[in-house]
């Protein structure tokens, strides 16, 4: 793909994909790429992506896969929240109606536009894999060329890339191959090209055509409007300068300058959303890739005509302050060291405004206190948002703008903490000030003696942080008990599933990701006809989620992201996810607009009425939003097609909210990494105490806390008390597979264990 293309890992992208229909017979040597080039050349397009101003950002590949205006390429080709163009052979211009399936992990999409009678290139038989030295012959649109066709061999079949099988392909390939068609001498697709070698003349990589198969038979269609607001951040709550170098992922809200000549490297994003009253507090976390460049905070006060932003550079955080000739025309009128500010990772920048002044901390540690008026005016609106100065490839998340709360006097309430941990460290200016040299005593002594406050500090420090992590524990645990003592129906199913995740990711804030949740169920709302029955709730409530807003089960849980499919989180941001928080979704939103859904033991499968009084029971499939009777399903679902009438009955029990949500934290907590055997405790023992406060009767949190404990204390008794736990349980109600793994992923002594097995 030309211009901004991406480069993923070793490689950089490119792309292509496949299909069935009729193939040509198989040809001699002598004439199979010419006759092979034919028939490509009446089913290769070339795809045009543009910016949110219309202008051209790239040109890739794709090609037909049915008659009927289906076309295959790579995801980086068309991109999230693009305009995309799709140029045929016969040079007709077509915009696509719709994103029929697509998955980041394999770089693969497919799109549909308003054309029928294409000609289509069939795939390749699954049961005959192309063999090292086989010819191949691929075409495309390289570096700006019209269908250029390119032969070569198979290298090596069975590559594997970021965890996706691919086929290493010496041909000569380049920028604009991305999308195009890898066939053999039959012309049936094999690959879609992905990457190039970025150290290697004529190496591709295209990603095995069976993947592409299994898109075609799982579509998740995604209308093209509902597809371009994906990476968008929503103009209601932000207004990103300039606009198309903001997104959201992930998360995450995403500065991206891009790499051709002139892009912006200096932008802002707003928060157009309620201000509360000072005093009120602006945060964020931020991670500047590479370490170089200036990221923040900003604050512009219009009655003061100053623009204020807060930045950590190297181990100093500035305060800057422009007024009226733009940002680049700013002066420092502050600055603190930053001991706390770690190199290359995620730093939070807390600004808090009040009355008589602003006050900035990093990573909890108070810098600075500036000195200003900013009661605010009747009538005046004060703008916040995020920063970047001079830099490329910024991150942020977890942006807050919340009330301070304030204590009986007025004053800004202060925590509180033991006696013990409240002294600070000694500041720099009283350090500076000691005369080493009139101290009694020698060098020797003076280095024993700040080695040992040090030490005394560090204790400190552990002490605070351990005591951080029992607040955070209990109060997630006080939480989620009181909220699973609610009705059923009652029970707020997203927020509960989110403050689960704070156990693992403290810093996470739920209020924006309820937010999000409440105007994705405005959505359903809004949609919802007059009077509407459970079968106008039901159909709604799948057009909004799947065919409007995309919704969809991820494929592939190894996926190169940042959070895990099994976090509600990504089911915002990225419209993808597992099936238990999809699930978890699903029944919120049906409380909330009165349609009768249930879980059930079949995981992926949720009751809903029939759509007429005593019609058929129904199922909606969690992964698809496919709703229709049992016995429909069983026709095109595998799941149910190789159950019995008598197991669907059994399976098809209901299943309580409160369970679910049990399940989840299980979930959660068994993706914690297994090595090194005290990482594993140490991180698995909040998810354990929170889970045997809200089940105490779960033999399974019992059982793996012991197991954490002896790891932690490896004591006679801390031991023996594990094998009392496994004996005791006689009824096996928890996972024996699970726990005999954990032993010996651990290197821990089965010979006592052996009731297990």
């Amino acid at each position: 793909m030309t211009g901004q293309a991406l480069r993923p890992v070793a490689a950089l992208i490119l792309t292509g994909i496949l299909h069935a229909g009729d193939q040509p017979g198989h040809l001699s040597e002598d004439d199979w790429a010419e006759t092979v080039g034919t028939a490509l050349s009446k089913s290769v397009v070339r795809v045009y992506q543009y910016n949110s101003e219309d202008r051209l950002t790239g040109t890739g590949s794709g090609f037909c896969v049915s008659e009927d205006g289906l076309i295959a390429t790579c995801l980086h080709v068309i991109g999230e929240s693009r305009k995309v163009v799709v140029e045929l052979p016969d040079g007709t211009r077509h915009e696509p109606r719709e994103v029929v399936a697509s998955d980041r992990n394999l770089d693969l999409a497919l799109i549909r536009i308003d054309r029928q009678n294409i000609s289509p290139l069939p795939l390749g038989p699954p049961d005959d894999p192309l063999k090292r030295g086989e010819a191949v012959a691929t075409m495309g649109n390289p570096l700006g060329s019209d269908r250029a066709l390119a032969t070569g061999v198979v290298g090596v079949p069975d590559q594997h890339l970021r965890g996706v099988r691919h086929l290493q392909v010496n041909i000569p390939v380049e920028h604009g191959n991305s999308g195009g068609p890898l066939v053999d001498q039959q012309g049936r697709v094999r690959g879609i090209f992905t990457a190039k070698s970025a150290t290697m003349m004529n190496i591709g990589f295209a990603v095995d055509a069976e993947y592409l198969r299994g898109l075609l038979d799982s579509p998740s269609p995604i209308g093209i409007e509902h597809w371009m607001k994906i990476a968008k951040l929503p103009p209601e709550d932000w207004l990103g300068m300039p606009a198309t170098q903001w997104q959201r992922r992930g998360g995450r809200i995403e500065w991206k300058s891009g790499m051709t000549p002139g892009a912006a490297t200096s932008g802002t994003c707003e928060w157009r959303g309620d201000y509360p009253p000072v005093p009120y507090e602006i945060a964020v976390d931020l991670r500047i890739e590479g370490g170089q460049g200036s990221a923040g905070l900003v604050l512009m006060s219009p009655s003061q005509k100053a623009v204020r932003a807060w930045f950590p550079a190297g181990r100093e955080m500035i305060l800057t302050e422009a007024t009226g000739k733009g940002l680049h025309h700013k002066s420092v009128i502050g600055r603190a060291r930053a001991r706390s500010y770690i190199l290359d990772d995620w730093n939070r920048i807390r600004i808090r405004v009040l009355e008589d002044g602003i006050i900035c901390c990093l990573n909890d540690e108070e810098l600075y206190h500036h000195k200003t008026d900013h009661r605010k005016i009747p009538g005046e609106n004060t703008f916040a948002g995020m920063i970047v100065m001079e830099h490329r490839a910024v991150s942020f998340k977890n942006f807050t703008l919340l009330p301070l709360p304030l204590t009986e006097e007025s004053g800004l309430a202060r925590p509180c903490l033991p006696s013990d941990l409240a002294s600070g460290p000694v500041p720099d200016a009283e350090i500076q000030t000691l005369q080493l040299e009139n101290l009694p005593g020698g060098p020797e002594q003076h280095l024993r003696a700040i080695d040992q406050k040090r030490l005394e500090l560090e204790d400190a420090l552990h002490q605070l942080r351990h005591l951080a992590s029992q607040v955070n524990e209990q109060s997630i645990g006080n939480e989620l008990e009181n909220m699973l003592q609610k009705d059923e129906g009652q029970i707020p199913l997203v927020r509960s599933a989110l403050q689960m995740l704070r156990i693992g990711d403290p810093s996470l804030n739920p209020r924006t990701y309820l937010y999000q949740f409440e105007k994705l169920l405005g959505d359903v709302v809004k949609a919802l006809p007059e009077e509407a029955d459970q079968a106008d709730k039901a159909a709604v409530l799948r057009d909004v989620l799947y065919r409007e807003h995309g919704m969809h089960v991820a494929r592939f849980p190894t996926a190169d992201r940042d959070l895990s499919v099994l976090d509600m989180r990504i089911l915002f941001e990225d419209r993808e996810g597992s099936v238990l928080p999809l699930t978890l979704l699903i029944l919120e939103i049906s409380n909330r607009i009165g349609l009768e859904v249930e879980a059930t033991g079949m995981s992926g499968f949720l009751l809903i009425p029939p759509a007429q009084e005593g019609g058929a029971e129904r199922l909606l499939h969690v992964c698809d939003g496919t709703i229709d009777t049992v016995e429909a399903l069983q026709e095109t679902s595998p799941c149910l097609a190789a159950c019995s009438a008598e197991q669907i009955k059994q399976l098809l029990q209901t299943k309580k909210a409160s369970t679910l949500l049990l399940d989840y934290l299980t979930l959660l907590k068994n993706e914690v990494p297994l090595s090194p055997p005290v990482d594993w405790a140490e991180k698995i023992s909040p998810y354990l105490r929170v889970l045997h406060k809200i089940d105490p009767e779960s033999p399974e949190a019992r059982i793996e806390l012991a197991i954490a404990r002896a790891i932690q204390q490896p004591t006679s008794e801390a031991k023996a008390h594990v094998l009392s736990l496994l004996h005791e349980t006689g009824d096996r109600s928890f996972d024996a597979q699970r726990i005999l793994h954990i032993f010996a992923a651990l290197g821990l002594d089965l010979s006592r264990a052996n009731g297990l097995e």
